[in-house]
């Protein structure tokens, strides 16, 4: 089932891009995918399929950004700007 995941994932990906986003080619989006499958499949204590490395690690870091570590309701947010919208009722 991963691997025809994986196969369906990765066609989808190169729909989606078409190529046209910078740095990002077919082969290294294929191998994210599959090192995607790979971690998914190590959590759960299965082996991995592809053993391959994170060709583009800094998508890792960026999809942390935001990420929180504490309960969402005993935790207090602070990664969001205050103060950004008006809500001023004059017209």
């Amino acid at each position: 089932m991963f691997k025809e995941a994986v196969e369906l994932e990765v066609a989808w990906g190169k729909y989606i891009t078409q190529g046209q986003i910078l740095g990002l080619t077919d082969a290294i989006l294929e191998q994210y995918i599959q090192y995607l499958a790979d971690d998914r499949l190590s959590s759960v204590g299965f082996a991995k399929l592809y053993n391959v490395t994170n060709p583009i690690k800094w998508v890792d870091d960026f999809s942390k950004f935001n990420d929180q570590k504490t309960n969402f309701f005993e935790g207090t947010v602070a990664n969001y700007s205050k103060g950004s919208l008006s809500f001023d009722d004059d017209f």
